[in-house]
């Protein structure tokens, strides 16, 4: 196999191993000039018998850890040190698969062509990014995990995200992204635009890397949405494992309920599939969390709600779909504005008042929690009148 030119590869000094030469070992690392991303769904990873590891060899390597083990160390070393965040300051992509030996051991392995096998645990603490592949004891894969590094990619995401469902941000340590990287895509422009107005050539070069990273990652999924949606503005839409692309947490969702327009707020969309463990769960779905403000007869707060996309085959139009976000909707100015209006008569009604009017009404009685003490009121104290032939329902 062609590793490349001796100037874009970089020869790590091995470790002595008993009974072995020194001879380094050959790995590859990915600079930005030469990056060469390894996702969980990149055809170039798998078809490539070439690049790939031959783990038959995991029983090789259980005899020279056992040499390895035998260094002396002291474990407790380092406790009581001052630790500070340094490192990943090397616009590189560091790759590891983390995978049983035939002892069922995890083991972590650097990805790369190799001569010999060294046990290193380092982690790359340079390395902007980390890649792992976490691997079952079938050699099937089950995720990944994307490990940012980078103090520079840390402070634009904190700056400009700041929040994301199952990202803590906020952390002093790494940013971990696990399997697909949704908050780099729905975050794409954002970022570009904050690194180019920084002024600062390294968050600049190490953003520009990171997205780098994401458009490798999801280049056949950021390829179909150029083509179903920015390039169709007619009837923009996606094929059903792609519909995240469009959900962003935080956007407005449009839906109808018992026919009337309604918007809430998502909150988190997450992937149900049909089997969970090899147990028939249900029809596999996209679950979103919702939140609407609701008012429980003293306060307003927010409630939450969950809606199902359920899977369908090929290309549908988001607005055929039973919820969808608002900004897709054809009518979404007057939208808007007919639900601010429905929404200030609605904070209008707080308190008692009296009310008639002409026609047949529907009573629907509620039990809605208090947003104060997540106390219940009683039956009577909560109710909804929906008059027949009004599109306003009105709470009292």
């Amino acid at each position: 196999m062609d590793s490349g030119s001796p100037e874009n590869r970089i020869y790590p000094r091995s470790s002595q191993i008993e009974g072995e030469t020194d001879t380094p070992i050959k790995v590859d690392y990915f600079t930005a000039n030469e990056l060469r991303m390894f996702s969980s769904d990149d055809p170039l990873y798998e078809n490539d018998s070439d690049d790939a590891f031959e783990y038959e060899e995991y029983d090789e390597y259980d005899e020279k850890s056992e040499v390895s083990s035998n260094v002396s160390y002291d474990p407790m070393a380092g406790l009581g040190d001052n630790v500070t965040e340094c490192g990943g300051e090397i616009c590189e992509l560091h790759v590891y698969e983390n995978r049983y030996n035939s002892k069922g051991q995890i083991v972590s392995l650097q990805v790369g062509y190799m001569d010999s096998l060294s046990y290193d645990t380092g982690r790359s603490p340079d390395a902007a990014l980390i890649l792992t592949r976490h691997y079952d004891t079938l050699k099937a894969l089950t995720h990944t995990s994307l490990e940012i590094q980078s103090p520079f990619m840390k402070k634009t995401l904190k700056e400009v995200v700041k929040h994301y469902p199952e990202l803590n941000l906020n952390a002093t340590g790494n940013i971990i992204i696990h399997s697909t990287p949704r908050c780099l895509f729905h975050y794409r422009h954002e970022l570009r635009a904050f690194a180019d107005a920084s002024g600062d050539d390294d968050i600049k070069e190490h953003t520009n890397f990171l997205m780098e990273y994401m458009e490798r990652a999801l280049r056949k999924e950021i390829h179909n949405y150029h083509l179903l949606m920015e390039c169709n503005s007619e009837a923009p839409g996606l094929e059903y494992m792609d519909l995240w692309m469009a959900f962003r947490p935080g956007d407005l969702l449009y839906q109808k309920v018992d026919g009337e327009d309604t918007i809430c707020r998502l909150r988190s969309m997450a992937f149900s599939p049909t089997q969970l463990g090899g147990v028939q769960t249900s029809r596999e779905h996209w679950l979103l969390v919702t939140e609407i403000i609701e008012c429980d007869g003293e306060d307003f707060g927010y409630t939450m709600r969950e809606a199902k996309i359920i899977k369908y085959d090929g290309y549908c139009p988001l607005y055929d779909l039973e919820i969808f976000p608002l900004q897709y909707h054809a009518q979404c100015d007057t939208i808007k504005r007919n639900l601010l209006l429905r929404g200030n008569k609605y904070f209008s009604l707080l308190g008692v008042h009296h009310r008639y009017y002409r026609g047949i009404a529907e009573l629907t009685l509620s039990n809605g929690p208090s947003f104060r003490s997540g106390y219940y009121p009683p039956v009577p104290e909560v109710f909804e009148v929906t008059p027949v032939g009004d599109s306003l329902r009105r709470s009292v």
